[in-house]
């Protein structure tokens, strides 16, 4: 009787493939862990939580080749690894889909729109707020730009006879204010006359559009009128500078102290820097300003050392009406966050914000 022995061959390129999906698997099982816990991940660990059928010294391989290849690293010797940003972001790419919220969570948002003020500027501030309370991170929402709220009335008041205080109310319920010098003597009649001619010409007129306009084709006087015209060309002036001034300071934030509580903030001085840049001179502005999403959504795990951020990661959407940006919400934390339900809270609220922006803009 003669035995017969059947061998399976692998050949290189198959060998490389198994390798590859796990040490891929290997990878985001790792993340998912440091994310819960915080804690370097051991390769006995993975091993048992997942039952992986490797060996405990094939992950430790693994690991040698993932940290040489810069997704992971180790904190100190003995103890297990961590991800790096490079990590991270291959952790990302691997996502096949993003869980949806919960519906507990879904209605929470919900019925928080329904119940929120109709104002644009009080809807901004609480998303800002929702977005703190659902992901215990800083967050931010950058408003619609100015100009792309409708005129809706203006009211001059006279204080003396060289000043007066400009009053702009737009379609969403905004108030712009601004007292505007003269360098000669103007009247109450005079003002009021410019008042009720401005109001009939750009009434329901988008702000943006204003500028061009007031060159070209607003001449509401006759040449025997050229006080009042004067007197129309110092207030909108002082009108364009202060719509146009708006847009970068029209940030609204949510518990930016919360960033202290959170994990992976270990260097209090660093996180004050950022904060101060927040405050003082808008330097998130800059991230929101040069990644304006097209589609989908927007995650910078590590921003770069120009605004001190490297160590932090952003999560971005826009939000909309009919197709076009308005404007841009998320939310800043650690690089250690859960990012698939970050990322489903954010696209969730940035959904909903823009149906609450389609009852004001077109």
């Amino acid at each position: 009787m003669t035995l017969q022995v059947k061998y399976c061959y692998l050949n290189i390129m198959e060998l490389n493939e198994i390798r590859k999906e796990r040490r891929k698997k290997i990878l985001n099982y790792l993340i998912r862990e440091y994310i819960f816990s915080g804690k370097p991940v051991a390769s006995g660990y993975l091993m048992r939580k997942y039952r992986l059928s490797c060996s405990s010294a094939t992950i430790r391989n693994d690991f040698v080749f993932l940290e040489r290849e810069g997704f992971i690293r180790q904190p100190h010797i003995s103890a297990g690894r961590v991800p790096t940003e490079h990590g991270y972001r291959q952790y990302l790419d691997s996502l096949k889909r993003i869980p949806p919220l919960s519906k507990e969570i879904e209605k929470e948002i919900y019925l928080f729109y329904r119940d929120s003020e109709k104002e644009v500027e009080d809807l901004i501030k609480k998303t800002a707020m929702i977005l703190n309370k659902l992901t215990n991170y800083s967050s931010l929402v950058y408003a619609p730009f100015f100009g792309e709220d409708r005129f809706k009335h203006l009211d001059l008041v006279f204080l003396s006879s060289s000043s007066l205080l400009l009053v702009l109310i737009t379609n969403t319920g905004r108030v712009l204010k601004k007292v505007v010098d003269f360098d000669f003597k103007v009247r109450p009649v005079e003002v009021d006359y410019v008042e009720r001619k401005l109001n009939s010409f750009f009434s329901r007129m988008k702000l943006a559009e204003i500028k061009g306009i007031i060159k070209k084709r607003m001449h509401p006087f006759d040449e025997n009128e050229e006080k009042k015209m004067k007197i129309t060309e110092k207030v909108f002036n002082e009108l364009l500078k202060i719509v146009f001034e708006e847009e970068e300071k029209n940030i609204f934030t949510g518990g930016p102290l919360d960033i202290f509580k959170k994990a992976g903030f270990d260097n209090m001085n660093r996180t004050v820097s950022i904060l101060d840049k927040i405050d003082e001179d808008y330097s998130i502005l800059k991230i929101f300003g040069k990644n304006l999403i097209e589609n989908g959504i927007l995650v910078k795990i590590g921003t770069g050392d120009s605004v001190g951020m490297n160590n932090y990661s952003v999560v971005l959407a826009n939000y909309y009406v009919n197709d076009h940006p308005l404007g841009k919400l998320g939310i800043i934390g650690p690089l250690r966050i859960n990012y698939p339900r970050i990322i489903s809270v954010v696209d969730f609220i940035a959904k909903n914000l823009s149906s609450e922006m389609a009852n004001y803009y077109d």
